[in-house]
């Protein structure tokens, strides 16, 4: 479902806007990238925020689990959900320069 897709990564794309929001001085930049092979499409968004956390990487995807103020705790749960039933999964990694990165990896149609 091409609409729910796009709802998980625009959840990527606000959380790594808050991100670099939240991060005092600096650049701020967002990168989007995109690849493929005959396994899997990718779809990556790194930030230059300031990275997360370890608890909260071990609670990232638990609903209602927010490190902002204000937050619901629903973006990333939602994105999983979404790509986990389009036969995907989504992995994070603090970036060693600094921010987050977060992977889609959804199954190709090539055959």
């Amino acid at each position: 479902d091409r609409d729910l897709l796009k709802q998980a990564i625009l959840n990527l794309l606000v959380n790594a806007q808050d991100a670099v929001i939240a991060k005092a001085g600096g650049e701020k930049v967002i990168l989007v990238d995109s690849a493929s092979d005959r396994k899997d499409v990718q779809v990556t968004v790194r930030d230059s925020g300031p990275g997360i956390s370890a608890e909260d990487g071990r609670n990232l995807f638990k609903l209602f689990y927010s490190s902002k103020r204000g937050g619901t705790g629903l973006g990333l749960p939602i994105a999983q959900k979404i790509v986990d039933s389009h036969g995907g999964n989504i992995d994070w990694k603090n970036r060693a320069e600094g921010g987050a990165e977060f992977t889609v990896y959804l199954p190709s149609l090539r055959e």
